[in-house]
């Protein structure tokens, strides 16, 4: 662990064959965190040996530095590949420590915001709208809503 318990130091490292020898070589400036980012297509990146050659550095390095998130940026609302990649890094991301995977939730273009959030809730977290759950979440939505339009 570091010398405290509160915010680390972090960085991005951008995923691919090479980013375990990028970091091995940063460590020695202070950094404790580092989020990987990926990017499209994850085809043909082999996750659990990049996980265990990333793993090794950090283990070795003895300084108690993290992987603290897997990322992938894009619109998994309308691209099914991000869609795809999320479903993926989430999948792996226990073989990084990590159960944190970030990114953008995404929108639908030309679309009220709602329509995206219900999209989102049905989409990545299994949340059907309607019934006894609309209340709740419609709730949210409208607030969501006024935030954004700044009504609240």
């Amino acid at each position: 662990m570091p010398g405290h318990d509160d915010i680390r130091i972090g960085t991005l490292v951008k995923a691919g064959p090479n980013c375990a020898d990028y970091i091995r070589q940063i460590l020695p400036h202070g950094f404790e965190s580092v989020q990987l980012t990926f990017s499209l297509p994850l085809a043909g990146l082999e996750l659990r040996g990049l996980a265990d050659d990333l793993l090794r550095i950090l283990d070795d390095d003895g300084r108690g530095a993290i992987v603290s998130s897997l990322g992938l940026y894009g619109n998994p609302l309308i691209d099914p590949e991000t869609a795809s990649g999320w479903a993926t890094l989430v999948e792996a991301a226990g073989w990084f420590r990590t159960n944190l995977v970030c990114g953008f939730t995404g929108r639908i273009p030309n679309r009220p915001v709602p329509e995206s959030i219900q999209l989102i809730l049905q989409r990545l977290f299994g949340i059907e709208l309607g019934g006894a759950s609309l209340p709740v979440w419609q709730s949210y939505v409208d607030r969501v809503t006024g935030v954004l339009s700044g009504q609240v």
